[in-house]
This record gives structure tokens, C-alpha cells and sequence, in this order.
């Protein structure tokens, strides 16, 4: 029996499973693809903006009869399921000329119309010729979900059926779909470029009745998070309200360049060249995604200091507690673990933390829960480049090193301390390990001149022929 086949019996309603033939059908649709897709970041709490928008317009759900008899379930239902699936426009246009009401009627129990269904199994062809079929509010019409054809086809990241539905209704992507997601936030959720550019063209940036301001934002994280940094920049002069978000600052200290991975000093030349054959794409997508940061950064820039610092402390930490959601705290204070700046430095994003330094210096001196610097936890993670910046401050240093964490440490512990196997993973090989490791090593070795003052770092440097 082929593997992709299954029978008849599985699209049964409730009763004597024996009534249906068991002849061989195509399968049941994949609920998963076309059912609600995940959940959005948690946001701060509305603010009183938003205490008034209008409330989400009511489900708009075709017609269910053919579910109620099954006579009619097994002649028309499972048919035109079987047609929808598989793209079989002939076999469907037999059907739907003996009865064209059926375009508006759910054929699963999941609601789902003929549309759905060959949406979400993306048959581009059998869809054009089925919405000619359709008067314009056909096509609103929402699966048990919510979610109307375009939702589907906006989480396939499928343009060319997005193209022919909004052809033929231009509401269509101002309905919102599962948990109030709209057509353009699920296409941001698969990352197609196409289909997120295409969407917010046609969205009036992100203006209309259902639209509000977190929808907006769960747009930007996700654009971001995809790389579309070209949608992102938009979407910020657009709509420079969505940009100062804790989220949003999040996604963009996650992202790193391409290449930061592959950059041991030792194989600059190698790298380069692999650079040249890779064509410039990554560096024109680093350059949009600083252009985006600088933006973003400068509208922050002008708000006040305390809003600002709310910002870059990040979302306080939560644990769960007999289901709810409670502060972590410890010695009486709350914990911030995700603060902004250091999961840049975490996550390597040089370019980020300097964007952010260069226009608001202070932060040099940021210390995390743990009384540590960005330096402090550049080394712990392994980050040389970020490390390297502290060449730059001249004698601020010496404040910096010797500060220690509640444990004690300070950066020449931390040095000392071997790097976690999930870091040097990162480089290949174990002789790229042990180049890391010695590089790491001259590190130790200048902080302890620097903490001490025991020897002239001149002469540690002739020590080793190889630089940092």
C-alpha cells in the first residue's frame, strides 16, 4: 500500500464506520498546516491606546449542512475533498457544475471549504480556477480556526495565491485569522520575502479596523527574526511608534552576522575568500540589518533616559509557580537576565553592541545581576571580538578588570575557566580549538599584567608570535 494512501473511513463522521466503501482515498488534510499557527511573542501589557480598539469582527463560518447527513458527507464531501486535495480541477468542476453552492460549504469538520483545502495543499492552478467560482465574500469565509484561505496561503508563503485571492476581494488581508493573527504576520512566521513584501504593500501600512498596535510589533519581531531587514526598514519609517519594544531590541541582539562564526583571526584569508564565492548577500543583509539598528536606536535615543533604561533592562525574569507566572527575585531584587546589551555580547553581535555604545557611552559601565561587565561576559562566552573592544577604552579598563561576581570571580578567573563545549563547537576541528584556546590564553596573560601590574605587556607579546 502506498505510504501517502489511507481510506475513506478516516474522513467518516461519528457512527457505523462500515457504511463507507473502503476504497482507496487521498489523505485526511494535515490539520497542523492549516490550523492555527504559533502562538505570538508575549508583549508588555496594552496601554491605554489600546484599552478601545475594536473588538475582532465575528467568525464568518460557510455552510454546514453537508456535515449533518451522511449520505451526503460520503457522495459530496469526501468527492470534493478528494478532487480539492489533489488538484483534480475536472474532477471538482463535475461536482461543483451539478451544485455551485458547494464553493460555500464546509466539507471537513474542521469547517474548511474546497478552498481550504486546496490552499493548504498549495494547488496554485485548481485555486484560480476555483475563485472564479466565488462571489468576493466567499472567499471570507473562516475553518473552525478562524482562518480564511489566505491565512493558509500566507503561512505556505505561497504569492501567487495570495495574488489571485486578493484579486478578487481586497478585504482579504485585513481579516484576522487564529488568535487574532493577521495574513501578514503568518507569512513573516515562514520568513517568505515574496509574500511578507507583498502583504504589507498591500496593507496601507498596516492600517484598518482590526489592526492594532501589537499586531504591528509581532510583525517587526517577526520580519526581523526572518532577516527581512529591506520589510523591517520600512515598516520602522512607516510606523516609528512599533520600534521602541523590548521585543524588538531582543531580535535584534539575537542577530548576528553570517560570517562572525567563521573568523578566527588566524583565517582571515580563507574566510574572505569564501566571502567572494558567497557573492555579497550576507553583506548587504548586515548592512540593512545596522541601518535598522541605527534607526531604531535614534528614535529610542530621543525618549527619556528612564524609559530608555526600562528598555534595555529587558523583561523581568519569571518562573512558573503552581501554574502562574511569578517574579524571580533574589535578595529582595528582581532578576533581568535578558538584558539587552548582554545578550548581544552572548550572542557576538559586535556590530550591534558598538551601534549602541557609540550613542549612549555609558553603558560601557553596565553590569548584569551578576555584577559583571560586557567584557566580563565576553570572555566567559568565548567573544573575542567583543573582548577586544576593551583595547579601545584606554584606562577605564583597570576599573573594569578586576570587578568580581558574587562567586568572586573577576575576568582572569573567567579567563581561566574552560569554555563550554556548546561554544567551541562553533569552531571546527580540534585545531581550530586549540588556536581559540591559545589566543584565550594570551588574554589571561594580559590581564594578569594588567590586574597585577607585574610585567610590561610588551614582553608578554614577544612571548608569542601570534595576535589577538
Amino acid at each position: 500500500m502506498d505510504d501517502m494512501s489511507t481510506t475513506s473511513r478516516v474522513l467518516a463522521p461519528s457512527g457505523d464506520p462500515s457504511a463507507i466503501s473502503m476504497r482507496q482515498q487521498p489523505p485526511p488534510p494535515i490539520y497542523i498546516t492549516y490550523g492555527p499557527p504559533p502562538a505570538p511573542p508575549p508583549l508588555p501589557p496594552l496601554s491605554s491606546s489600546e484599552l478601545f480598539i475594536r473588538a475582532p469582527p465575528p467568525l464568518s463560518h460557510p455552510c454546514q449542512d453537508l456535515l449533518s447527513g451522511r449520505e451526503d458527507y460520503i457522495n459530496t464531501c469526501v468527492p470534493l475533498y478528494q478532487a480539492s486535495f489533489n488538484g483534480d480541477w475536472e474532477a471538482a468542476k463535475i461536482i461543483l457544475n451539478k451544485r455551485s453552492e458547494l464553493v460555500r460549504y464546509s466539507i471537513t469538520h474542521n469547517f474548511d471549504t474546497a478552498l481550504h483545502i486546496a490552499t493548504a495543499a498549495q494547488h496554485t492552478k485548481f485555486v484560480e480556477a476555483l475563485v472564479e467560482l466565488m462571489d468576493a465574500k466567499d472567499l471570507e469565509l473562516q475553518n473552525i480556526h478562524g482562518n480564511t484561505a489566505i491565512c493558509l496561503a500566507a503561512s505556505a508563503g505561497n504569492v501567487e495565491m495570495i495574488r489571485t485571492m486578493v484579486h478578487w476581494n481586497k478585504r482579504l488581508p485585513t481579516i484576522p485569522g487564529a488568535q487574532g493573527m493577521m495574513p501578514l504576520y503568518m507569512a513573516a512566521l515562514v520568513g517568505n520575502h515574496d509574500s511578507v513584501n507583498y502583504l504589507y504593500d498591500d496593507s496601507d501600512k498596516m492600517t484598518g479596523d482590526f489592526w492594532m498596535h501589537r499586531n504591528r510589533v509581532w510583525v517587526l519581531i517577526k520580519c526581523i527574526e526572518a532577516d527581512l531587514f529591506d520589510i523591517a526598514l520600512k515598516i520602522v519609517v512607516d510606523r516609528p511608534e512599533v520600534a521602541p519594544n523590548v521585543g524588538v531590541l531582543l531580535a535584534l541582539a539575537q542577530k548576528r552576522h553570517a560570517f562572525d562564526d567563521m573568523k578566527p583571526n588566524i583565517f582571515q584569508g580563507i574566510v574572505k575568500s569564501i566571502e567572494v564565492k558567497l557573492g555579497d548577500t550576507e553583506a548587504r543583509r548586515e548592512a540593512m540589518k545596522m541601518k535598522l539598528v541605527r534607526l531604531i536606536w535614534k528614535n529610542i535615543m530621543r525618549m527619556p533616559k528612564k524609559f530608555v533604561d526600562e528598555l534595555l533592562r529587558g523583561p523581568h525574569d519569571t518562573m512558573m509557580k503552581n501554574g502562574k507566572a511569578v517574579l524571580v527575585m533574589k535578595d529582595g531584587k528582581r532578576m533581568y537576565s535578558s538584558r539587552i546589551l548582554f545578550v548581544a555580547v552572548e550572542m557576538g553581535n559586535t556590530n550591534f553592541v558598538i551601534e549602541l555604545i557609540s550613542q549612549y557611552p555609558e553603558l560601557i559601565w553596565e553590569l548584569n545581576d551578576n555584577n559583571q561587565s560586557i567584557f566580563h561576559v565576553a570572555v566567559s562566552h568565548r567573544q573575542e571580538r567583543i573582548y577586544n573592544l576593551l583595547y579601545d577604552i584606554g584606562s577605564m579598563k583597570d576599573m573594569i578588570t578586576p570587578l568580581k561576581d558574587p562567586e568572586g570571580n573577576n575576568m582572569l578567573h573567567l579567563v581561566g575557566k574552560e569554555a563550554e563545549k556548546n561554544l567551541l563547537q562553533n569552531v571546527s576541528g580540534v585545531a581550530f580549538q586549540m588556536q581559540r584556546e591559545l589566543l584565550w590564553f594570551k588574554v589571561n596573560l594580559f590581564l594578569l599584567a594588567s590586574v597585577l601590574g607585574c610585567l610590561p605587556y610588551f614582553f608578554l607579546e614577544s612571548l608569542f608570535s601570534f595576535r589577538c
